[in-house]
């Protein structure tokens, strides 16, 4: 792994709205991008961050420091970044799971 990982303030956008569980459109709509464009980001935060899932992306972004640790009313068990990501490929839903925590639900879209 790298000494020091630097992304973009992009990235970061993207990264902590995939903590909070958004699907790749809702990041596009709340950063006025394409899905494209957050599909791009996502493939840079993957390579930066040496993984192969948004989950392990999310997970990674904690240990590094990179997102904020929930607080005390978001903290319902572990990690309350708790959420599915769903992915539009060619018209096509694909989904991943993010990060399961101990007393939420994880419901696919």
């Amino acid at each position: 792994m790298q000494d020091a990982i630097r992304l973009t303030p992009r990235e970061i956008d993207v990264l902590q709205s995939l903590a909070r569980g958004c699907t790749y459109v809702q990041v596009a709509d709340q950063l006025g991008v394409s899905l494209n464009t957050v599909a791009s980001h996502v493939k840079n935060l993957y390579r930066k961050l040496e993984v192969r899932s948004a989950r392990s992306a999310v997970w990674r972004g904690f240990e590094l420091r990179l997102l904020a640790r929930p607080g005390p009313q978001e903290d319902a068990g572990a990690a309350s970044a708790a959420r599915t990501v769903a992915t539009q490929t060619s018209g096509v839903s694909a989904t991943s799971t993010v990060i399961a925590s101990a007393g939420g639900s994880s419901a696919a879209n």
